[in-house]
């Protein structure tokens, strides 16, 4: 596949996820705390490890559309990549990213 299409792929695939989420911003209840509230400040979800609901808050939905946008951004770039370039694209970590990125979306 080639890099545009893996990027946009991803793209979408963000924003697949987010657009079925609860909408964000999603924000913890105290620093630390194991509870995630939603845009409207109900309790969205609460986490067994604080850590991880740190994670989760930290990408929720608004931010999942911006990192689409982003991947948009750079697929302009992509789109007209020549040999050399998609050689170096391969073993980026933008490459890796995508790949993460479609990879769970293939799991769904």
């Amino acid at each position: 596949m080639r890099p545009a299409d893996e990027i946009k792929q991803a793209a979408q695939h963000l924003r697949d996820v987010a657009g079925k989420a609860m909408p964000g911003p999603w924000h913890q209840e105290t620093p630390g705390s194991h509870i995630i509230h939603g845009h409207d400040g109900t309790v969205a979800e609460t986490i067994y490890e604080a850590a991880d609901a740190t994670h989760i808050a930290l990408l929720d939905p608004p931010s999942a559309l911006l990192l689409a946008d982003l991947l948009d951004g750079m697929n302009l770039f992509w789109r007209t990549a020549k040999a050399d370039e998609v050689a170096v694209f391969q073993k980026s970590p933008l490459a890796a990213f995508v790949r993460a990125i479609n990879a769970k979306a293939g799991q769904r």
